[in-house]
C-alpha cells in the first residue's frame, strides 16, 4: 500500500513538473514576457505540496523548479 502511494505521489509530481515546463515553452513561444515562468512554476510546486504526502515532493520540486528557471529560462 505505502509502496503503491508513493508510486503514485512520484507520478503525479512528475507530471505536474513537466506540465509546469511545457506550458512555459509555450508561453516562452507566444509572448515576449518572462515574468510568468516563474510563477507558474510556484503554482507547479503549489500543487504537488498540495496533493502529494510528506515534505519530500514538495521540497525536491522546489529545488528542482529554481534550477529549470535558472538554466533554461533565463538569458545568460
Amino acid at each position: 500500500m505505502k509502496h503503491q502511494q508513493r508510486q503514485e505521489d512520484i507520478l503525479f509530481s512528475v507530471c505536474i513538473f513537466f506540465s509546469a515546463f511545457a506550458i512555459n515553452l509555450l508561453i516562452r513561444k507566444l509572448f515576449t514576457t518572462q515574468t510568468l515562468v516563474p510563477m507558474i512554476f510556484v503554482f507547479g510546486v503549489f500543487l504537488i505540496s498540495l496533493k502529494t504526502h510528506g515534505y519530500c515532493y514538495g521540497i525536491v520540486s522546489a529545488v528542482l523548479s529554481v534550477f529549470v528557471v535558472n538554466f533554461a529560462f533565463t538569458y545568460p
